[in-house]
C-alpha cells in the first residue's frame, strides 16, 4: 500500500511541478545573454533593463522567423495533399488524366480551368505539376518570402 502511494506522490510531483521554488522568477533571462564577441554576459553585467529588452527581442526575432518558416513549411505540406485530393476527384470523372500545371500569383493557384483549393497562404509564385500517375511536382514556390520544394526524401525544405 505504501509503494502505491510513492508512486501516486511521485506521479503528482511529476505533473504538478512539486519541488520547484520561486516558479516564474527571472523568466526574462532564461536565455544566455551574449556581446559581439561571442561572450555570455553575466545578469549583472547588463547596465539596465532597456539592454535586456534589446537582446530578447533580437530572440523573439529569431523565434518569429522560425514560426514564419514552419507556417510555409506547413502551407507546402498541406498543398500537397490537396493537389493529391485533386487528382483523386479527376480520376473520378476522368480516367484518362494527364498530367496538369496550377501556377500559383499569391491570389490562387490556377491550372486555367480549375483553382487549387488553397489553405493557408498562397503562394506568390512557383508552380504545382500533377503527373498522371499522381505524383505532385513542386517547382520555385515563394510562401511568405521563403522558397520551399520538397526533397525526393519527402521533406519539406524552406529557405529564406
Amino acid at each position: 500500500m505504501n509503494k502505491k502511494l510513492l508512486m501516486i506522490v511521485l506521479v503528482l510531483c511529476l505533473f504538478a511541478g512539486c519541488g520547484k521554488k520561486e516558479e516564474g522568477k527571472n523568466l526574462e533571462n532564461t536565455n544566455p545573454v551574449i556581446d559581439q564577441s561571442g561572450k555570455e554576459l553575466s545578469n549583472d553585467s547588463l547596465s539596465n533593463n532597456e539592454d535586456k529588452d534589446v537582446l530578447n527581442l533580437s530572440d523573439t526575432l529569431e523565434q518569429i522567423e522560425q514560426a514564419k518558416m514552419a507556417v510555409a513549411k506547413n502551407t507546402l505540406v498541406a498543398m500537397e495533399n490537396v493537389a493529391q485530393n485533386f487528382y483523386v476527384m479527376e480520376l473520378m470523372t476522368n480516367t484518362d488524366f494527364k498530367t496538369t500545371t496550377f501556377v500559383c500569383n499569391g491570389i490562387e493557384c490556377s491550372n486555367g480551368i480549375k483553382v487549387l483549393d488553397v489553405n493557408g497562404k498562397v503562394p506568390s509564385s512557383g508552380e504545382i505539376t500533377v503527373n498522371g500517375d499522381g505524383t505532385v511536382v513542386f517547382s520555385n514556390i515563394v510562401i511568405d518570402g521563403y522558397k520551399c520544394n520538397v526533397l525526393d526524401s519527402g521533406e519539406v525544405t524552406c529557405v529564406k
